[in-house]
């Protein structure tokens, strides 16, 4: 019987152990203070840290990891911005101010802030961009986000900048904006035919800085819709409300994408595809397309050629030095790609590109590097699951990452207004 017993207490005791394996440990790596009774929040999602480097923080007198955190009040407004030591500074005049977006391609933290209009400027919004500790603007707003800089508008005109480089005397780029057609008659060469008539319909019309325009135009005489492209009239077959639409950066070119065929400089390139997702050309005439795909099978073209497919294409566009920019995910992670080169980014996308914090249905799933570990998580459940087997914990993950050197999944988490770091080791070292 003793033998017996020993067995039975064995058996209690193994789950036991392995029960108490599952417990991570926790470190506090900051604190948000608050000054009053306000109360202050942080969504999800908007609680970075950087899990691979460390610094000084005077807030917890140690060594911790660098992170970022986004601080709201209960209206959902941007309090502050606190990175680690230091509080960024945002506008004193008490206007909320909005986080727009997250970057991800410059290696440092990068949101977009939208200040309400003040009697300055003339009752328009304005933009600031922070990237890291530095700030730039303030601008009618930033279009687009490069490795070594980003394009801005003023006045309706958008111009390229690098990072640190003044505001001024920069490259132009031609990018449309939908505006009021104000002329009595529409003229355009169509066919070798000059036309010249009054529009008796709306025109929906777009046009850059330095007018390259586009428009389109029906009325209940027609057939078809009639698309003008600086001067130049083409028909469409059938009916045509919106359309995708892109100008080269010096105007020579354009783009146009329909739901069955691309058009590059009124040349249909006719192929038997559904939505296109993403178009872009270059000064010199070249130009990339992206066809949506169903359950993230999206395909690229450079030209007539696939480049690459059974990815969720991201981003595209075209850079100051007239290159393909892109990024896309994988179920090998995140790429970001120039021209025909690729480049896995796995580790940096972990610092600067985090899951949508809208959805809080998405299902985020982290593996280890040999693919035999998971950590799993949804930002509307109160727990995450580790090789299949459920941990209950306070707080939802921010974001996870694996730690091939620990062995170990890392994650980052808000409680209350204290922020922790998680470690879960699932392999000796």
């Amino acid at each position: 019987m003793k033998s017996l017993k020993g067995i039975f207490l064995i058996a209690m005791l193994l789950p036991m152990t392995a029960m108490a394996q599952m417990a991570p440990t926790k470190m506090l790596i900051g604190k948000i203070v608050k000054s009053g009774d306000e109360k202050l929040h942080v969504r999800q999602g908007e609680f970075k840290v950087d899990f691979n480097n460390k610094i000084y923080d005077d807030g917890v007198g140690k060594r911790v990891n660098r992170y970022f955190v986004i601080v709201r009040n209960t209206d959902d407004n941007v309090v502050f911005v606190k990175m680690n030591n230091h509080n960024l500074k945002l506008p004193s005049t008490g206007y909320p101010a909005e986080i727009l977006r997250a970057g991800f391609t410059i290696p440092d933290y990068v949101f977009l802030e939208k200040r309400d209009p003040t009697d300055v400027d003339n009752g328009q919004p304005k933009y600031y961009l922070h990237a890291a500790d530095k700030v730039y603007g303030p601008n009618d707003g930033f279009y687009e986000l490069f490795p070594d800089g980003y394009i801005y508008k003023n006045s309706s005109r958008y111009s390229f900048v690098g990072y640190g480089e003044q505001q001024f005397g920069m490259k132009s780029f031609e990018i449309l904006e939908k505006a009021q057609y104000d002329q009595e008659t529409i003229t355009c060469r169509l066919y070798g035919d000059t036309l010249e008539f009054k529009p008796n319909a709306d025109v929906v019309y777009y046009k850059t800085y330095n007018e390259h325009y586009y428009m389109l135009y029906k009325d209940e005489l027609m057939e078809n819709t009639l698309l003008v492209v600086d001067g130049k009239g083409y028909e469409l077959d059938g009916t045509v409300d919106s359309l995708m639409f892109k100008f080269s950066q010096d105007g020579g070119h354009w783009i146009l994408a329909r739901p069955y065929n691309i058009m590059i400089d009124g040349v249909t390139v006719n192929r038997t595809f559904d939505k296109v997702k993403q178009i872009a050309i270059k000064n010199n005439g070249e130009y990339a397309f992206v066809i949506e795909g169903r359950h993230s099978e999206d395909r690229m073209f450079f030209g007539d050629d696939e480049f690459v497919n059974g990815v969720n294409m991201i981003w595209l566009s075209v850079d100051e030095q007239e290159q393909f920019n892109y990024i896309f995910r994988c179920r090998h992670g995140y790429f970001y790609g120039v021209d025909n080169e690729i480049t896995c980014v796995n580790d940096k996308m972990g610092k600067y590109f985090y899951p949508d914090i809208f959805d809080a249905k998405q299902v985020f799933t982290v593996k280890s590097d040999d693919g035999k570990h998971s950590f799993v998580y949804r930002y509307d459940m109160p727990f995450i699951m580790i090789d299949g087997v459920k941990v209950d914990g306070p707080s939802i993950p921010h974001y996870a990452q694996w730690d091939e050197e620990e062995g170990c999944f890392l994650w980052n988490t808000v409680e209350e207004l204290n922020l922790y770091l998680y470690k879960y080791k699932v392999r000796k070292k």
